[in-house]
């Protein structure tokens, strides 16, 4: 239970809490350490050692930054993929809007970029001037 509850703290809690545990920790591992017993990440751990006055290696500081910054870079890559994964539509093509259903000798129907394009998008633009003219002359049907 004290496992978990000490993964949950603030940084100024984690400090108080590593001043003690960092002053009898003597082995090199330090920053891994502090990031497994803190659940932190090793460049919060290096900031957060430093804040405390411990010496970090500089080339060891530096390679644990550039790890974090290509494991950022392909998450964000990865995530972008996934956006992208997300936007491909079964139902179109480079031929077809919408592809309503096939033929039995299985050529697509529907609706082709070309109809999108002249009817049903104007149809919904909103900028269309003469959907909003005045019909005041119009008796309304209801």
């Amino acid at each position: 239970m004290a496992a978990k509850k000490r993964k949950k703290l603030k940084r100024k809690d984690r400090l108080k809490a590593a001043k003690k545990w960092g002053s009898s920790y003597r082995r090199e591992d330090l920053v891994k350490a502090y990031s497994k017993r803190f659940g932190t990440n090793k460049v919060c751990a290096i900031q957060e050692l430093q804040i405390l006055g411990r010496k970090i290696d500089k080339e060891y500081r530096l390679r644990v930054f550039r790890e974090h910054q290509l494991k950022c870079e392909e998450a964000k890559r990865k995530k972008e993929m996934e956006n992208e994964e997300e936007v491909f539509n079964p139902d179109q093509d480079g031929e077809f809007y919408f592809i309503a259903g096939y033929t039995s000798g299985g050529a697509a129907y529907g609706i082709t970029w070309e109809q999108y394009e002249n009817e049903i998008k104007v149809e919904s633009d909103p900028s269309d001037s003469e959907r909003f003219e005045d019909d005041s002359d119009e008796e309304i049907p209801f």
